[in-house]
């Protein structure tokens, strides 16, 4: 499953960056049919790092809120744009400035790319960036 080597992705980059200050939060919500509740712990464990938050949006509610500012947002999508921008928002890993504030909607992210397995290498340099 695309989105478990994604958790996995995930997990490679920070271990190459142990040192670096970040905040994953990992938003699982249910997209295939099979998705009838959270994760189960196999799945969660694959992140591991003290860095990373895991949640359970059963109703997709911080999916809505995030989609119509990775919509509006004019940067490229690395990727499949489909699952950025499409009816479901899945399987993105979407990079804010650091600092950067959440009020009512999401800050403008400065790296937006899909499935996540396939842009590790591009999260890792944005990461390096930053």
């Amino acid at each position: 499953m695309k989105c478990l080597q994604g958790a996995s992705a995930i997990q490679s980059v920070l271990e190459q960056l142990p040192q670096r200050d970040v905040r994953v939060f990992v938003v699982w919500v249910p997209v295939m049919s099979s998705d009838t509740g959270p994760p189960d712990e196999e799945s969660r464990t694959r992140l591991s790092d003290s860095r990373v938050r895991q949640y359970w949006d059963e109703r997709k509610q911080l999916a809505a809120l995030w989609q119509p500012v990775l919509k509006a947002e004019t940067s490229p999508v690395l990727g499949k744009e489909s699952l950025v921008t499409g009816q479901n928002l899945w399987d993105v890993v979407t990079v804010f400035p650091a600092g950067a504030t959440w009020d009512a909607h999401p800050p403008a992210p400065l790296l937006k790319a899909a499935p996540v397995a396939d842009h590790a290498d591009a999260l890792l340099a944005r990461l390096r960036q930053n």
